[in-house]
């Protein structure tokens, strides 16, 4: 279904079948929108959202102090550290370091 200028209307063309999905079509050329409906109720993310930082190490520690959880730092030697915890609404969230942007001052301390 696409809502727009027009009203609703079907986003499939008649004699084609699709999965389900939900478009916006805000009127201008190029903007219109479609998600997909996956069948079932929904379920939690694989993998959390992810949020690069300079320095995870303080980053955690900052979560810490206001207390929220967050999972021990773990790496992938010379690629990434990142760290998972759970926002207050429940979803999982995690930080990343790249390393290759963001390198460790101090090695010796991962």
């Amino acid at each position: 279904m696409v809502i727009g200028p027009g009203g609703p209307r079907s986003a499939t063309p008649p004699g084609r079948t699709t999965r389900p999905a939900f478009s916006y079509d805000a009127g201008q050329r190029g903007t219109q929108r479609t998600w997909p409906l996956l069948p079932g109720p929904p379920t939690p993310r694989a993998a959390p959202l992810g949020f690069g930082v300079a320095d995870i190490v303080v980053a955690r520690e900052q979560l810490l102090g206001i207390g929220v959880a967050a999972d021990p730092v773990d790496a992938l030697p010379g690629v990434v550290l990142w760290c998972n915890f759970t926002d207050p609404w429940g979803n999982r969230l995690g930080l990343y370091q790249d390393l290759s942007r963001w390198p460790l001052e101090n090695p010796g301390v991962m």
